[in-house]
């Protein structure tokens, strides 16, 4: 049976995940994750699609993404994961042993100022919750770090709404 076509209203901004397949690892080495952060902002430029936050795992990755049209945020997925997938393959010398993505990706359409608030403090605090980092800015993998590997990150664009000032404090759990 085919997949459902998903619908995707145009300037809505997006929550996109999605995991390494059986939860296997994606990233083994800052190699691995310089390289994605590196895709992240080709994408972004191919597609034009602004990219809001990010946050990248082991085993998994939450992007936030603000497409214009639903064709962009279509094309922004498929040749991002499409590209990382065969430079992986590549690199580890596994080409045609199997899939790297548990499926295709997910997305949660952000509905609110307040939800978009929430959103990205759940992403950007990720690593911080799984125990990775004592405080969210030191993950160099994260929109939020001030410390990206190779002093290199993909752009992030501006929020729809104001950042807060104490956003790091906030995505801390130091404010409410």
């Amino acid at each position: 049976m085919p997949r459902g076509r998903r619908v995707i209203e145009p300037c809505t901004v997006q929550h996109v995940m999605n995991r390494g397949n059986a939860r296997r690892q994606l990233f083994w080495d800052r190699a691995d994750y310089e390289e994605f952060m590196a895709l992240l902002g080709l994408a972004a430029e191919r597609a034009s699609v602004p990219l809001l936050a990010y946050c990248l795992m082991p085993n998994h990755w939450h992007l936030v993404l603000w497409p214009s049209t639903s064709r962009a945020l279509f094309a922004y997925m498929h040749w991002l994961t499409s590209t990382h997938v065969r430079r992986t393959h590549q690199r580890r010398g596994t080409a045609g042993l199997g899939h790297i993505y548990q499926g295709r990706y997910h997305n949660v359409v952000v509905t609110g100022e307040r939800q978009f608030f929430t959103l990205c403090r759940y992403v950007e605090s990720n690593a911080l919750r799984a125990g990775l980092v004592d405080r969210a800015e030191l993950w160099p993998y994260c929109s939020l770090s001030r410390h990206p590997p190779g002093g290199r990150q993909p752009v992030v664009s501006a929020w729809p709404v104001e950042r807060p000032e104490n956003w790091v404090e906030i995505v801390n759990g130091m404010c409410f």
